[in-house]
């Protein structure tokens, strides 16, 4: 099936996530395939289930990328391995800059960038945020690109992952819940309460950096810090000297295009209701 996610048409096995389909005169950015690689090429080792065989440039600004699982995975789990990790790894490859963040926007269109480590609280405050009229982009993965001092946000697809005891709360419960991201997880799907079209970019305007766990409180980031957390979530298939001067020639331009802040709160629910309000009050919207 072609696709048109993060801002870029992908060839890829049909998966059941919703994803936009590309136009069929399109050429695909990125070709994705699953099981032994059939072109000379790079091995990025993802994790103990899933390597990534990244091949030579099938042609100009093009990739083909190929999924090689080490046993049997559900298929969610592979649905989460192709979409979630080999096309923004794979975009990487062309030239992207592809953040491990959310992306979110404000009732009155302000963007926002939500960054973190894994657990840091990114699906759990976009979910919040969904609940508060927010648009909710991505909860994981946005691609970024920069052009007259406007950063643009590419979403991957409308989504949150949560898990099921954050889903217990009564502030999400009305969510639309569906199939689990990955059967060795705990998380599932939710939809979101506000929708965006994934073919037209948002702009980003605030980099958030999602900090400790304890009273609330807002810090200024100047753009070096923002510059090197972006740089720090970047996916990226491989490291070295050459790939850290690539990455800081992709984020300079766009971190200092945004305002940057390091939100703490404590994770509870209250907690992130909290810092809703306290994003919320950044943009001075009702």
């Amino acid at each position: 099936m072609k696709a048109f996610t993060y801002g870029r048409v992908v060839d890829l096995p049909h998966v059941d996530l919703p994803l936009v389909p590309a136009p069929l005169t399109d050429p695909p950015v990125v070709t994705i395939a699953v099981g032994i690689p059939s072109s000379p090429g790079a091995l990025h080792e993802l994790d103990e289930a899933v390597s990534l065989h990244i091949a030579d440039a099938t042609s100009a600004g093009s990739v083909r990328v190929t999924v090689v699982p080490r046993g049997s995975l559900g298929p969610r789990s592979l649905e989460h391995y192709i979409v979630d990790h080999a096309i923004p790894t794979a975009l990487t490859v062309v030239g992207d800059l592809v953040l491990h963040a959310a992306a979110v926007q404000s009732p009155g269109g302000v963007g926002f960038l939500l960054s973190g480590a894994s657990g840091a609280g990114k699906s759990t405050t976009s979910a919040h945020l969904s609940r508060a009229g927010w648009t909710v982009l991505s909860d994981d993965g946005v691609r970024l690109d920069v052009a007259g001092g406007t950063v643009a946000m590419w979403s991957s697809y409308a989504g949150i992952r949560l898990h099921t005891d954050v889903l217990d709360h009564d502030e999400l419960s009305v969510l639309d819940v569906g199939d689990v991201v990955a059967e060795y997880g705990t998380k599932r799907r939710v939809q979101p309460h506000v929708n965006s079209d994934p073919t037209v970019p948002a702009t980003a305007a605030w980099f958030v950096e999602l900090g400790d766990d304890g009273p609330v409180g807002i810090e200024p980031l100047g753009s070096a810090a923002v510059c090197s957390r972006m740089t720090e979530q970047m996916f990226f298939p491989s490291a070295g000297p050459a790939d850290a001067f690539r990455r800081l020639d992709l984020v300079a331009p766009l971190a200092e295009c945004l305002r940057g802040v390091r939100l703490s709160f404590p994770r509870t629910s209250a907690g992130v209701q909290e810092a809703v309000s306290a994003l919320t009050d950044l943009v001075g919207e009702p």
